[in-house]
């Protein structure tokens, strides 16, 4: 009689947790490019620091940094994540969107964008990325990043950029199959695509954005709003990105547990594409702030640029652009088309 009371009782606690609500996540939908400069985001959704803030976030794959800019400002997106453009400084302008994080940096001594040259032209002699600017240079649009890279090597030499030695290529898959084929001379590409192209014998690094242009490369953004509809999911995505930023810069910048390394490398590396053979993985490393914080002055310095290249308004300033506040105080909520108090 007691195994059968004992049996009943199990099985009524089982039709319990069965019939016990499950609880509500909120949705939000991150646009971004599955590069490691996202591998905060990644880290967040894998170790369940979403889910611990009640968030339930599906990613979206753009094929270039201004397609995610587009994404958040026409709604399809709640939060982007990618590099900054002429694009998004537009946008941001306009007021359709405001940065409200760091993502990563091109800093001295650590991998980032990398140059890299067809296989043809290294053999011809393209070694260096001071010699890039002479020859056909695969960038996705006007404007982007890449567009910004070379034209900062070119300004470093006092030369300005050939219109027709830059060939838009709109897509960073259709970059990467115009470098292998050799339709392009160079690219420029995140490490962790450039050692797969280089392990492969594909194309060869001949160097690094970081020793020519350091600073604030990429952001996370979202629209005014959604920081005045939905402030306390925007605040929980932060709780959880900033979370996910410390656990990178303890592990991979700062930490010496080479087990903990290659668990967290292995983690983030699902989410990139393309993947890494794990003996490369350490090689891909980008740097990211501790707290996700910004590097202003160097996200000013990019902005000038594209003003001075007549692709950003004039008029567009970097102060109008930030809303840091739920970063820094996240009890703060968003008020007044996205400006923080």
């Amino acid at each position: 009689m007691k195994m059968f009371h004992s049996l009943w009782l199990g099985l009524l606690a089982s039709f319990q947790l069965l019939a016990a609500p499950v609880p509500h996540r909120d949705s939000l939908n991150v646009s971004l490019l599955p590069f490691f400069s996202s591998a905060a985001v990644f880290i967040a959704k894998e170790r369940g620091y979403f889910a611990e803030q009640n968030l339930d976030v599906d990613f979206i794959h753009a094929g270039a940094a201004q397609n995610v800019a587009l994404a958040v400002a026409s709604g399809e997106a709640d939060i982007g994540v990618t590099a900054l453009t002429a694009g998004f400084y537009n946008l941001a302008g306009k007021g359709e969107l405001k940065i409200i994080a760091g993502q990563y940096q091109e800093k001295k001594g650590w991998p980032g964008a990398t140059y890299l040259a067809c296989n043809s032209a290294f053999e011809k002699g393209l070694t260096s990325p001071k010699m890039t600017i002479d020859h056909k240079m695969g960038i996705t649009q006007t404007g982007s990043t890449f567009h910004r890279w070379y034209g900062a090597m070119a300004q470093s030499q006092g030369k300005t950029l050939e219109n027709d030695h830059l060939i838009r290529l709109q897509t960073v898959p259709a970059m990467i199959s115009a470098l292998v084929s050799c339709q392009v001379d160079s690219i420029i590409m995140m490490s962790h695509v450039a050692f797969k192209l280089s392990s492969e014998n594909k194309a060869h690094i001949i160097g690094r954005v970081s020793d020519y242009n350091p600073g604030q490369m990429g952001v996370v953004f979202t629209s005014p709003g959604s920081l005045n509809k939905q402030p306390d999911k925007i605040s929980r995505f932060l709780s959880a990105y900033k979370k996910a930023s410390q656990d990178y810069f303890d592990t991979l910048i700062t930490g010496n547990d080479d087990h903990a390394k290659q668990a967290l490398l292995t983690q983030i590396n699902q989410y990139l594409t393309p993947k890494l053979p794990e003996r490369l993985l350490p090689k891909a490393v980008v740097y990211l702030d501790q707290n996700a914080q910004p590097d202003i002055p160097s996200m000013q310095e990019n902005l000038n640029w594209y003003q001075q290249q007549g692709l950003v308004k004039k008029n567009y300033n970097l102060a109008d652009m930030l809303a840091l506040s739920l970063l820094n105080n996240p009890e703060k909520t968003p008020v007044n088309n996205g400006k923080l108090h």
